[in-house]
């Protein structure tokens, strides 16, 4: 999928720069399937969690709950 590709290609430019320490990917199962296809070495290394869940019709202010187990890392 290109999509994944290119988001892939971001995220490992954001690691190059030192852009963040740790990464969790929230997505789809399907999107989240492409991504880890898609993702160098680099990038799964600053990984920490991956959330299988289609979060995107979820309102900015109830995320929090949705992604409770992974703040806490």
């Amino acid at each position: 999928m290109q999509f994944a590709e290119q988001l892939a290609d971001q995220l490992h430019q954001y690691v190059e720069a030192k852009d963040f320490d740790r990464l969790v990917l929230v997505a789809p199962p399907t999107m989240l399937g492409y991504l880890r296809k898609s993702l160098g070495s680099d990038v799964t290394a600053k990984l920490i969690a991956e959330v299988d869940k289609d979060l995107t019709k979820v309102p900015n202010e109830d995320l929090a709950t949705h992604l409770q187990a992974v703040i806490a890392l």
